[in-house]
């Protein structure tokens, strides 16, 4: 960025963020998207599959399924806040990208990280519960599925969250070498 202006690089910046917010807005809706699908699932399982295997299989797709959608609803408005937000920041304390934005950025990062173990403890749970009988048989097939789509969107959202961070560091030598 060596040459630009200070609206230059600030433009250039509001750029990279405006477009991680939106990728983000994008990516919680197919989260609460995914998680509506699971309960929907679950109760479909229940109520037409009422056997022991379905009515197990829905506690788990049931429960986590909205607790996704719960998620994904609530990262859906944290990233428009922040759509909204970033350009006055920008534009007015480009700074506190760095002392205020970062750091969060950064704990998120963590957090899926911590979320992808959370996951693979699911994912285990459920190979140990499907080898048991119906009812247990039924939670481990939901538990399986929930955290195999968890953990694939974890995944995801995780690269999103180092890619930030990444945007976030850089940001604070761009507007400053300006």
């Amino acid at each position: 960025m060596a040459g630009l202006t200070t609206a230059e690089a600030q433009v250039a910046v509001l750029d990279a963020l405006v477009s991680a917010a939106g990728q983000e807005r994008t990516w919680a809706i197919v989260a609460a998207s995914s998680g509506v699908l699971a309960v929907l699932l679950a109760l479909a399982c229940w109520l037409v599959w009422a056997k022991p295997v379905g009515v197990g299989a829905a506690i788990p797709l049931g429960v986590l399924g909205l607790i996704q959608g719960i998620a994904g609803v609530t990262h859906f408005v944290k990233a428009s806040t922040e759509l909204q937000t970033l350009p006055d920041l920008v534009r007015e304390a480009p700074h506190q990208l760095e002392t205020r934005l970062a750091p969060v950025a950064a704990d998120e990062v963590l957090a899926g990280q911590v979320a992808q173990v959370v996951d693979g403890v699911l994912l285990f749970a459920g190979l140990v519960l499907v080898t048991r009988r119906e009812r247990l048989r039924g939670i481990g097939l939901g538990l399986l599925v929930m955290g195999a789509l968890s953990l694939a969107l974890d995944s995801l959202a995780l690269e999103r969250h180092r890619a930030k961070v990444d945007v976030l560091t850089t940001t604070a030598t761009q507007l400053s070498g300006s």
